[in-house]
């Protein structure tokens, strides 16, 4: 798990990840179930493949929406399968193997390295500004 500025709560995570691994959940009241995950796997599997037993909260779509906005990572219900039925349409399967994939690896590789960089320099990132530039840069280079 990779060190930050320590805070209480960041150090309390860590026990339990250090306890638990990588994967593991708390309820926390008035709040809910909260999951935590650090490799693909999870996220994959409460994001696409389980989707429909892990509803977002109106909690959590207002502490990721500065981040996501109203995109398919954080909706549900109606609104999750209107986006779903347009984001297909762009993405087959073929279309990802021959062309997707190789594009948003070499992308999301800037977006670690720029990362690493301002974690190294002590710098703010504006996540939002970067995801939406790896996003509009990504598509750009499959569309």
């Amino acid at each position: 798990m990779a060190k930050v500025p320590g805070t209480e709560l960041y150090e309390f995570f860590e026990k339990l990840h250090d306890t638990y691994g990588p994967v593991w959940s708390i309820s926390v009241p008035n709040v809910g179930r909260l999951i935590q995950g650090d490799t693909p796997e999870p996220v994959d599997y409460v994001l696409r493949t389980n989707f429909w037993d892990y509803e977002k909260s109106d909690l959590l779509r207002g502490i990721l929406g500065d981040i996501f906005g109203t995109g398919i990572t954080i909706a549900d219900g109606h609104n999750w399968r209107f986006q779903r039925k347009m984001i297909t349409r762009l993405f087959n399967v073929s279309a990802f193997h021959e062309h997707v994939s190789d594009v948003f690896v070499a992308k999301g590789q800037k977006v670690v390295e720029y990362l690493g960089k301002a974690a190294d320099e002590g710098t703010v990132a504006d996540i939002t500004s970067l995801l939406l530039n790896f996003a509009l840069d990504a598509f750009g280079t499959y569309v």
